[in-house]
């Protein structure tokens, strides 16, 4: 099941102090080789591509990705869900 948050949910959840720290730490550990980013992957098919991203912070023993599709090319509606 989806979970929806609005802006103001995230900021409750999340705010903005606590990401700025976890972000500074994250570069730390990137700095310090306890990172793996993943090239940005592509499939094609006609009239759309899906795309995915993907990396490790072992310094925060977490894994994420992003993964979303896109249609439209130009001169025609993009539509990125």
């Amino acid at each position: 099941m989806a979970l929806f948050l609005n802006e103001r949910e995230v900021a409750d959840l999340l705010p903005m102090g606590e990401c700025i720290d976890v972000l500074d730490e994250a570069f730390s550990h990137a700095g310090n080789g306890q990172t793996e980013v993943k090239p940005r992957s592509r499939m094609r098919m006609p009239g759309g591509f899906f795309h995915f991203m993907a990396a490790a912070d072992a310094g925060h023993n977490v894994f994420g990705y992003k993964a979303y599709p896109s249609f439209g090319g130009p001169g025609g509606a993009k539509m990125i869900v």
